[in-house]
């Protein structure tokens, strides 16, 4: 009796039951799995729209300090930092001193920013511009033309386009904080927007978009047209809607859309962040305008 009790004791598990405790632990990797993706996700997530309000906050303390908020591109006469984005002259207010100080050294030097050694910026990639959802801008990117380029997750809001000039950044602007007559909590100031797939437009440094109005580059409209500037005339001419987009797809680089699921972040002229479903696109033109006495609030 004793050594039959042994033997049972030492009897290892039926195929059944293993069979039921693979599936049981198959049913709880599937259900764990996606839980664990989708809170990496809200992190990356809130993150990024973390980052938004600090370039909004940003913006605010320049436009303090010079009375007016940065232009969406420098002009390209300008004789200081010709072609330089919003995120450039916003380095002395994102704790970037030493950077900025390197930025208005190699423009007096030379003023052409484009891929060359006195820029080194042009190659630095800035967390604060990065948003965690998108791999590709967590390192410098080699563009059709110029080599590696660092890259940003968001553009100013040109308004309707960028020929407009209805909204707060486009290509030599200067817009105060009094001509946002809309009213700061109902006026876009950035939002999101991935690089385009051959990183051609999103570039933090400089840039020059479509004929110099900066489109689709460092800033955009809630309704950009295609002006069929170099390879992108396969695109459609538009306007543009805020729609879902792909990495892959190198016409979604003209209209704001994000790598997260069901919209994109967008923050506000008073810095509040707003993440906005795709179905509020409707109500984009009149949150784009500074002025346009068309106050809109999808909430």
């Amino acid at each position: 009796m004793m050594r039959s009790a042994v033997v049972r004791a030492r009897r290892g598990m039926t195929l059944v039951e293993l069979l039921v405790v693979m599936a049981v632990v198959g049913v709880l990797i599937g259900l764990i799995v996606p839980a664990v993706q989708m809170a990496r996700e809200a992190a990356r997530r809130t993150s990024c729209g973390g980052n938004l309000r600090q370039v909004a906050i940003a913006a605010q303390l320049f436009e303090s300090a010079r009375r007016h908020l940065p232009a969406g591109m420098v002009d390209a006469a300008d004789r200081t930092i010709p072609y330089a984005t919003w995120a450039t002259q916003l380095l002395p207010f994102i704790e970037e001193g030493a950077l900025w100080q390197a930025t208005t050294d190699a423009y007096a030097r030379r003023k052409d920013p484009f891929g060359t050694p006195e820029h080194v910026g042009f190659a630095r990639v800035l967390p604060l511009l990065a948003c965690p959802s998108d791999p590709r801008v967590a390192r410098p990117q080699s563009s059709v033309e110029y080599g590696p380029v660092a890259l940003m997750s968001y553009v100013g809001v040109a308004g309707r386009d960028g020929r407009s000039k209805d909204g707060v950044f486009y290509a030599g602007s200067q817009t105060r904080v009094r001509d946002i007559a809309d009213g700061q909590s109902m006026t876009l100031l950035f939002g999101e927007r991935p690089p385009s797939d051959l990183f051609e437009f999103g570039w933090w440094y400089c840039g020059y978009g479509q004929y110099g109005l900066g489109t689709p580059d460092m800033v955009l409209g809630v309704r950009e047209q295609n002006l069929g500037w170099g390879g992108n005339g396969v695109c459609r001419q538009g306007p543009y809607e805020f729609a879902p987009g792909a990495f892959a797809n190198r016409c979604d680089s003209f209209h704001f859309w994000s790598p997260h699921p069901g919209g994109g972040h967008f923050v506000m002229a008073d810095a509040t962040v707003r993440f906005l479903d795709y179905e509020a696109d409707a109500v984009l033109p009149a949150m784009a305008t500074r002025s346009g006495g068309d106050r809109a609030d999808p909430l």
